[in-house]
């Protein structure tokens, strides 16, 4: 039996809510903090688990997960995945999936813009099968009012 770090980025983004996926381990944190009397919260949550291949289809870019439950589910794997010919029946997979909120108030005259960054790394040739994915969003915008008594 293989064991895979890193599963393709479909399997990865569904896998952390594979029904009944008592193999799964999930963190969550929220920092508060004031910068010069403003507010700022950062939020932190991050989710692994882990799943057996019950079946892979090359042709279409499928592959059937089992959580310990024994629930499957089939996913679509993304064309940007390598060398998935190497994955088999019986491997074991292992995804990792986090994701990190902030949220600042700061005084400006600036005007509010909107800036996405998506950047994709994929295995190399001949090695393991996987992907990483990250997206990396900023938004600006002006709070026009607050109303303190509805919060």
């Amino acid at each position: 039996m293989k064991f895979w770090q890193i599963i393709p980025v479909a399997a990865a983004m569904s896998l952390c809510v594979l029904p009944g996926c008592e193999d799964t381990s999930h963190t969550y944190s929220i920092d508060r903090k004031s910068v010069d009397g403003l507010p700022t919260v950062v939020a932190t949550e991050s989710s692994t688990a882990k799943a057996t291949v019950e079946a892979v289809d090359y042709a279409n870019r499928s592959i059937a997960l089992q959580g310990p439950n024994g629930v499957t589910q089939i996913f679509a794997v993304s064309p940007m995945v390598r060398n998935l010919t190497q994955v088999k029946k019986g491997d074991t997979v292992h995804v990792d999936y986090a994701t990190r909120l902030a949220a600042s108030v700061r005084k400006t005259t600036d005007q509010p813009t909107t800036t996405s960054v998506d950047t994709v790394q994929l295995a190399e040739l001949g090695k393991k099968p996987g992907i990483v994915c990250t997206r990396n969003a900023r938004v600006e915008a002006t709070v026009e009012r607050i109303d303190y008594e509805t919060r």
